[in-house]
């Protein structure tokens, strides 16, 4: 087993920022509407604050999920503050979920430890690197390999 890794692996940054720019423009742009029109229409308001509400809370949630490996020893913080940590002996189990689509074949890793669960994904920064780890040092027999093909790849 490799015990010297030391990396983090976290969501990508432009998911946070595009996020944050849809949702400020959510709010905007009826707020501008409506001092333009002197008319103040709060259905209208309301609803856009409504609809913003799951892009804040997404947001803060992929900028705040981070998984520092240290060693033999994960620690995951999930979005709104819950942290655990493990050493890789703990893992139970590890599900790699392949999904084969036109444009090529993504891969999502669910580790299983502790009574708890997370997952990395391969858009996440480190995803490679964290990849590898597992690969190298979780026994083959833990880790369950799931394929699926979304629609007919091109031969």
């Amino acid at each position: 087993m490799k015990k010297n890794g030391q990396f983090k692996v976290h969501g990508p940054k432009e998911i946070f920022r595009y996020s944050s720019i849809f949702s400020i423009l959510l709010i905007i742009v009826p707020s501008l509407v409506m001092l333009l029109s002197n008319h103040w229409n709060s259905a209208l308001f309301i609803c856009c604050f409504v609809m913003d509400i799951p892009f804040v809370i997404g947001s803060i949630w992929i900028k705040n999920y981070q998984i520092d490996v240290n060693g033999n020893q994960i620690c995951v913080r999930r979005g709104f503050g819950k942290r655990f940590s493990f050493k890789i002996e703990d893992i139970e189990q590890v599900v790699q979920r392949i999904t084969h689509t036109r444009q090529g074949a993504t891969t999502k890793y669910t580790i299983y430890a502790k009574n708890n669960t997370f997952s990395i994904d391969y858009l996440m920064i480190g995803y490679k690197q964290m990849e590898d780890y597992i690969l190298e040092n979780i026994p083959l027999n833990k880790i369950i390999t799931k394929e699926k093909t979304l629609s007919k790849t091109r031969e």
